[in-house]
């Protein structure tokens, strides 16, 4: 399997002391789109909570500011409720007993592929090196960051910069369309994450 090398999310802090205004956009998804690309429904979107941040609405200048949501924070909650994600998103399909039938093979080609893929990671130990960059990096995206960087923090800091993480979640989005993607994602995290504790002793806490 030939996997396509990321511009998108991979960042080196020592390349640059600070982050553009793309990268930080794709750190966030706007209340609409996370509604059509991972099917969450107004019911879900209050038990997520308020919005990470607020922007002005590009499309509309004079309409209400658009609602960003953390990927991250998205991802957690889908891993807590992926029965019910998948049960929106079927429900919006209106899918026929054939469609259905067709769902559920390719599902099973996204499962076969996550069984088949091997996490790996690109550092073998935590260094002060890599603690600061993570802390610079937090520091460069969020206005109201506390200054403490927490293991869940650098473990995400790791698994979309320093893994094969993002390069399997850009192949399957590109190979294998949008179905089953937006639930499959806790899938592979928890994968990374075995390897992460295992191989740097680095567990994350919910």
């Amino acid at each position: 399997m030939q996997l396509r090398l990321l511009d998108r999310v991979i960042l080196y802090p020592e390349r640059s002391d600070k982050l553009t205004t793309q990268q930080k956009k794709r750190l966030y998804m706007t209340f609409s789109r996370a509604k059509d690309e991972y099917f969450l429904t107004n019911s879900m979107f209050k038990e997520i909570g308020d919005p990470d941040k607020y922007a002005v609405n590009q499309h509309y200048r004079t309409g209400p500011p658009m609602k960003l949501y953390l990927i991250e924070r998205l991802e957690n909650w889908i891993s807590k409720n992926q029965e019910r994600v998948e049960k929106a998103m079927l429900r919006r399909a209106k899918l026929s007993a054939a469609q259905l039938k067709s769902h559920e093979w390719r599902r099973q080609l996204l499962l076969n592929e996550i069984e088949k893929w091997v996490p790996e990671l690109y550092i073998d130990k935590v260094t002060k090196k890599l603690k600061d960059e993570a802390y610079e990096y937090y520091l460069n995206l969020y206005e109201g960051f506390n200054r403490q960087l927490t293991t869940n923090g650098l473990i995400h800091y790791i698994r979309h910069n320093y893994s094969n993480y993002e390069e399997f979640l850009w192949w399957i989005g590109d190979h294998k369309g949008k179905t089953g993607v937006g639930y499959i994602y806790p899938i592979i995290r928890e994968k990374l994450d075995v390897l992460i504790e295992t191989q740097l002793k680095l567990k994350m806490v919910y």
